[in-house]
This record gives C-alpha cells, sequence and structure tokens, in this order.
C-alpha cells in the first residue's frame, strides 16, 4: 500500500511527537519502580547467590528493587510507515535492607521500540 503523505503534516507529526516525548519526560512520567515481576524469585538476593557472591554475602535474602529512568526524552524517528522510538535508560538495583533502599548496582541501556503505529 502506498502512502501519500504531504512533507507539511510529517513535520508537523515530527514537532507534535517531538514536544510531547519532552513534556512526558520532564514531567518525570518515564520513571518506574520495579518491586514485581513474573519472575519474582529474581528479586531477592538468594537467586544470585552465585551469580553475585558478594551481594548475597552481604545482603543476604534481601528483597531487591529495580528503578528504572529515562536519562533523556526518548528520540522518534518517522519513516514511511511506522514510528520508531530509542529511549536511554539507567536502571539502578536496589536491595531492601531493614526498611532501607539501598543501591547495589547501576547500568545504561538503551533500548529501541521499533513501529508502534
Amino acid at each position: 500500500m502506498v502512502v501519500d503523505l504531504d512533507l507539511d503534516f510529517l513535520f508537523e507529526l515530527h514537532y507534535i511527537l517531538f514536544v510531547t516525548t519532552i513534556l512526558i519526560f520532564q514531567a518525570g512520567l518515564l520513571q518506574r519502580m520495579v518491586d514485581k515481576i513474573p519472575e519474582q524469585f529474581l528479586l531477592n538476593t538468594a537467586s544470585w547467590r552465585f551469580l553475585v557472591p558478594q551481594l548475597y554475602k552481604k545482603y543476604p535474602n534481601d528483597n531487591m528493587l529495580l528503578n528504572i529512568s529515562a536519562i533523556s526524552p526518548p528520540y522518534v524517528r518517522i519513516n514511511v510507515g511506522r514510528i520508531d522510538a530509542t529511549v536511554d535508560l539507567d536502571v539502578t538495583v536496589n536491595v531492601l535492607d531493614s526498611g532501607k533502599i539501598i543501591p547495589v548496582a547501576c547500568m545504561s541501556v538503551v533500548r529501541f521500540f521499533p513501529s508502534f503505529v
């Protein structure tokens, strides 16, 4: 199917998406604290005792949280017949120890979301 789109329309759409992603980012809507996942056992230090023994030794059988935050507004790219987005994320692994949230690891991740039209 061939779609004949006006270039002015594409420019306006790109601008609207660009501004929207900035507003969503600035409003703090791209931050999540994850404490429940389908494989819940993975959010406990006991599950990591063989992979990261120092973590288990210091925090035996403690629950964990993931703090997932976008570090910049998503980049949106418009192509013929599709809209793609790329998001740069920081993922912080926290341990819940005696009611305190203790960050123990952090990694940066780039997530690509293809064609969500």
